[in-house]
């Protein structure tokens, strides 16, 4: 898809998504390939209330203690990462080889850059940011990828 558009002349490409359920899988690569604190990198998703919210913590947290010590990019990707998520961070990656202009768009999105940027930290150079997403560990993200989102 992205050599495509690269060979229909364009220089700019932008990745978001919609979905349920993928911040838990956000969450995961995230804490994974930081080390941040699984909490700080949990958020309310869709609208979850504090009961939902606190499950939804227990049960990452037990998907982790059964892969414990996974933090290689790549596996950590394999294990928690959804297919939208791994599409984006190789898209990533060959947006950047064909030095494209990249919008990333949200916590998803910028997780499956965060995987592309451990694999090959010069992707963010091509990066822009658009927003500041709701979801709680958006902000600690960015801050981990060091850019200024719009």
């Amino acid at each position: 898809m992205v050599l495509q558009q690269y060979n229909n002349g364009c220089n700019c490409i932008g990745f978001g998504e919609m979905g349920i359920g993928n911040t838990s899988s956000a969450a995961l690569l995230m804490h994974c390939l930081t080390a941040m604190p699984l909490a700080q990198c949990v958020g309310r998703g869709t609208g979850l209330n504090d009961d939902q919210l606190q499950n939804k913590l227990s049960v990452l947290q037990q998907a982790l203690n059964q892969h414990k010590g996974i933090t290689e990019p790549l596996d950590v990707l394999a294990i928690f990462g959804g297919f939208e998520i791994a599409m984006m961070a190789g898209a990533y990656l060959k947006a950047a080889e064909s030095r494209m202009l990249i919008m990333v768009d949200g916590f998803i999105a910028g997780t499956a850059l965060l995987v592309a940027s451990k694999l090959y930290p010069q992707v963010l150079d091509y990066c822009v940011f658009s927003h500041v997403s709701s979801e709680q560990g958006h902000q600690a993200l960015l801050d981990q990828l060091t850019p200024e989102p719009c």
